[in-house]
């Protein structure tokens, strides 16, 4: 069975394409998950995949705002994401982020 990787993204995220291609070629399964503030269905739904069902994430960075904010503001202020990546790191599994992500 191929490792299952979340590939987070939000709004303006950007290399999220780039990291499941790298994933796949690799051999692994992406598995992208939209965190977007205002679907509250959709985020708690996609923290408790991001929590229970992946075998690891990448974290892709982004320009938010036009660049006028650090991206990692943009997660960090979603709380079912946070906390769901916070699990999945207690866990033991591996998260990679690059840019500012």
């Amino acid at each position: 069975m191929r490792p299952v990787i979340a590939v987070p993204y939000f709004p303006g995220s950007n290399g999220d394409v780039d990291s499941i291609s790298r994933i796949r070629e690799f051999g692994m399964k992406p598995l992208p998950l939209y965190f977007h503030i205002g679907d509250e269905q959709r985020l708690e739904q996609n923290a408790r995949i991001l929590a229970e069902q992946v075998d690891g994430a990448a974290l892709p960075g982004g320009f938010p705002y036009e660049d006028r904010i650090d991206f990692g503001v943009v997660p960090a202020k979603i709380t079912q994401f946070s906390s769901a990546l916070r699990e999945l790191v207690e866990k033991g599994k591996p998260v990679i982020a690059f840019c500012s992500g």
